[in-house]
């Protein structure tokens, strides 16, 4: 089991961590084993090789980190076995506390608390007064997110220890600013922990917490010095739009972010953003289709403030959301703009298979069938969601280019429904969606070319009986095309 943690840990390293890492295991200081630098460069070697440490690669692994000791050739004995175990928790140990160390190097508040009470132990008061009047004097930051408050809350709590073991408390203290450093991020832990909980309820229906510990905070967050608090005002207005779901309020946050932006987080930013998409989504899955209009203008926003990267790329659902509601409302320019930006952020092996896809979903929506199916079909599996979606497009596609009927397009769709039937990643109710599109679609098709004796007024009855279907509303729209086209013929 250590052997596996420690792959996967090691598996998530860049390449500049991992020579960090190897810097660190062979730093004396750290560690004067020297199988266990070996150790550490015989994983590496395995790990960019795809082998890891199965069982049958234990006796090559211990071959080379105790080449100077006899071992089988075949299986490791059980002292074997040990030795080479107690070197892997010790190698993991190591990664560990590289990890800590890396993370102090941007955490301040960890850092400060750590150096504070060491100096304060060692009574090396005249040092730490020198770093306290340090920090004193830095500049106040913009940005103010939670880390921030926590980092002077935890430096405030240190600086108040200091002058009780120095003996300086009886003339100053800091308990007035330690308080509402405090103060405000307990305020804003436990409304970040709120809006997460109200979410939650948003998500599943089987989630319930007692809210009843925010009614008592009312009075702390009313006070005049935690009511300016850009971040509390946000955290504040977002529990509103998540209780009430009013566009009045939506709007507010907007304005909001907009005014505060210079002192929120880039996360946080983005994360508050993502709050305004959802209440979109909500509003659409309603009925609201204006809705697709406001949820485009957001995307404008965190375009135009670099929000939609995620580290130096993009998830590819988040793109695929993007371009489906930019042609939702017709900003085709826009979309393919987007496509050719961010295209070289998706990963390298699918990151070509991403940009046919979208161009190939913009085409549809434009009704250039034909253009749309020589993007889609030129896509290898991207991943599920995506395959459904490019299958769905290209049956679609099919539908609306065929000028009479042909058993070779109606096999295309056979082969849809072969393909529903047989994916295992699906459940049964999506797979029920999936077969009934395909076979409402399959009936208006042979209606539309006469291929069939089976009436429209029939295939509409069996669409409204369906309990699900995977795009009841497009089939609908074609329904009443050929009800049209109806009527001219009669004409």
């Amino acid at each position: 089991m250590k052997s596996l943690l420690l792959v996967e840990l090691l598996e998530s390293f860049s390449e500049k961590e991992m020579e960090r890492l190897t810097h660190f295991v062979s730093c004396p200081y750290f560690n004067t084993d020297r199988h266990i630098i070996k150790l550490l460069d015989v994983v590496k070697k395995k790990i960019a090789r795809q082998a890891g440490i199965q069982d049958e690669a234990k006796v090559e692994i211990y071959q080379k980190v105790f080449s100077d000791l006899p071992a089988s050739k075949k299986v490791l004995n059980s002292h074997q076995q040990t030795v080479l175990r107690v070197k892997i928790s010790t190698l993991m140990q190591l990664t560990e506390q590289f990890l800590i160390i890396e993370k102090l190097k941007t955490e301040a508040a960890f850092k400060n608390e750590l150096l504070y009470s060491q100096l304060i132990d060692k009574k090396q008061f005249r040092l730490l007064s020198r770093r306290v009047n340090q920090f004193r004097k830095e500049p106040d930051e913009e940005v103010k997110d939670i880390p921030y408050y926590h980092y002077q809350y935890k430096t405030e709590a240190e600086i108040l220890n200091y002058l009780y073991h120095s003996a300086q408390w009886i003339k100053k203290d800091n308990l007035t600013i330690l308080n509402r450093q405090l103060d405000i991020y307990y305020l804003l832990s436990k409304l970040k922990l709120h809006v997460t909980a109200v979410s939650f309820m948003d998500i599943s229906a089987k989630k319930q917490y007692d809210f009843s510990e925010m009614e008592a905070l009312q009075t702390l967050l009313k006070m005049p010095q935690y009511t300016d608090v850009p971040l509390i005002r946000t955290y504040q207005s977002i529990i509103k739009l998540k209780k009430h779901k009013t566009h009045e309020i939506y709007i507010e946050l907007l304005d909001l972010l907009d005014q505060q932006e210079k002192f929120i987080s880039r996360n946080d930013l983005n994360d508050f953003y993502v709050v305004a998409t959802n209440f979109c989504v909500f509003q659409i899955k309603s009925g609201k289709q204006e809705y697709y209009r406001h949820l485009f203008n957001i995307y404008i926003i965190m375009d135009t403030k670099n929000l939609l990267l995620e580290g130096n790329l993009i998830p590819i659902g988040k793109l695929k959301n993007i371009i489906s509601v930019s042609c939702r409302v017709e900003e085709f320019e826009w979309a393919i703009n987007l496509i050719n930006k961010y295209y070289l952020f998706v990963r390298k092996e699918i990151r070509h298979h991403v940009q046919n896809f979208g161009f190939g979903v913009i085409a549809f929506h434009q009704k250039d069938y034909q253009t749309a199916v020589d993007h889609l079909y030129s896509i290898d599996n991207i991943n599920l969601v995506y395959d459904l979606d490019r299958r769905m497009m290209i049956v679609k596609s099919y539908y609306e280019i065929e000028s009479e009927y042909k058993e070779t397009t109606a096999q295309v769709f056979r082969s849809m429904e072969k393909y529903i039937r047989g994916n295992k990643l699906l459940t049964l109710k999506n797979k029920t969606a999936y077969k009934n599109f395909i076979r409402i679609l399959l009936n208006l098709y042979r209606i539309r070319h006469r291929a069939t004796k089976m009436t429209l007024e029939r295939v509409k009855e069996k669409l409204e009986g369906q309990r699900v279907n995977s795009d009841k509303k497009w089939l609908l729209e074609k329904i009443e095309e050929l009800e049209k086209l109806k009527q001219r013929r009669r004409f």
